[in-house]
């Protein structure tokens, strides 16, 4: 709260969601950056989740990114 004003941030699974929607060519490093030192179990199993509602290319690169990790 800022002056008695509520900001709201985006946390790691917002920022996550992003990327997945844009998957541009530089977003697998910034998702693989934002998971890393995160609670990851818990955010990974969020975005299993959450990725169903993404464009195909989002599915595609998060499975990528799935199948390059190692098991949480």
């Amino acid at each position: 709260m800022i002056e008695d004003v509520v900001v709201r941030v985006a946390g790691a699974l917002d920022l996550i969601l992003l990327k997945l929607y844009a998957a541009g060519p530089g977003d697998a490093w910034d998702v693989e950056q934002l998971l890393t030192g995160s609670d990851e179990p818990a955010l990974v199993a969020q975005i299993d989740v959450a990725v169903s509602a993404l464009p195909p290319d989002g599915r595609a690169l998060w499975a990528r990114i799935r199948a390059g990790r190692r098991p949480a």
